[in-house]
């Protein structure tokens, strides 16, 4: 209606929209990686991996360690998903300054 280019509707009208539902995204994504890398290394206990030494300590009965293990993948998967939301939001700001 109003001609304008496509390359500036998708810049300043959709990409603004879209963002906030791809950070959302991301960020779940992000956080069943975590789960399902683990899973699958619980699965088939490659060597030298979380999963790994993850099953080893509960078939073991170390409550100790198992919670340690369990501690340290909540840790990185917050710290992941964390960077997702920072990397979102700049492009967010870099999208706002165009």
């Amino acid at each position: 209606m109003f001609r304008v280019p496509v390359i500036k509707r998708i810049l300043y009208v959709d990409l603004p929209q879209i963002l906030p539902y791809f950070k959302s995204g991301a960020i779940n994504a992000m956080g069943l990686c975590w789960k399902s890398g683990i899973a699958a290394e619980l699965i088939g206990i490659p060597d030298g991996t979380i999963g790994e030494r993850l099953y080893i300590v509960k078939v073991n009965l170390y409550t100790a360690e198992l919670f340690a293990w369990t501690v340290i993948i909540v840790a990185l998967s917050a710290l992941s998903i964390r960077l997702i939301a920072l990397l979102s939001d700049a492009a967010a700001r870099g999208l706002e300054n165009l």
